[in-house]
């Protein structure tokens, strides 16, 4: 007979695979929760207008939000690095992440990015009507960062 931790980390297993947590870029759903401190804490975005010179340390967060209006055929967050920064090896390694309605972390998340170097884009095809909150994480400190969120 399984000893009852082994058998918890196979149920977890299972579970894990059977929702396609394993093997999606896109955890879905995120916490449907907004702390609101956090939603205090998010820097408002105007639909294609870009958030200049934006920079952060090691593991560190900045949030930001905009609200798409219904009926709307995409939703384009993008980072990119000012000037001759971006060299996608050690310095601008950056993590995008967005939600629907709820704040985005790295671990727990709507929809996000991680490519190397400071440049991103998540594309949510036909959103929701709602608040996207956005998450910019430091996998290493990063300066000269462009933030730009556009629905069209």
């Amino acid at each position: 007979m399984p000893t009852l931790p082994i058998l918890i980390l196979t149920l977890l297993c299972m579970l894990c695979s059977v929702t396609g947590f394993a093997s999606s870029n896109r955890i879905d759903p995120a916490p449907s929760y907004l702390n609101p401190r956090l939603v205090a804490m998010s820097t408002p975005l105007t639909n294609g207008r870009a958030m200049l010179g934006l920079s952060g340390a090691v593991r560190s967060e900045r949030f930001f939000m905009i609200t798409a209006p219904k009926n709307k055929k995409e939703l384009l967050i993008t980072t990119s690095i000012s000037g001759n920064f971006d060299t996608g090896l050690t310095n601008n390694q950056i993590g995008l992440y967005v939600s629907l309605n709820a704040m985005p972390v790295k671990e727990y998340h709507g929809w996000g990015s991680q490519v190397r170097g400071g440049s991103q884009a998540v594309r949510i095809k036909k959103p929701a009507a709602g608040t996207y909150f956005i998450c910019v994480y430091g996998m290493t400190g990063y300066q000269n960062l462009r933030l730009t969120a556009t629905y069209k």
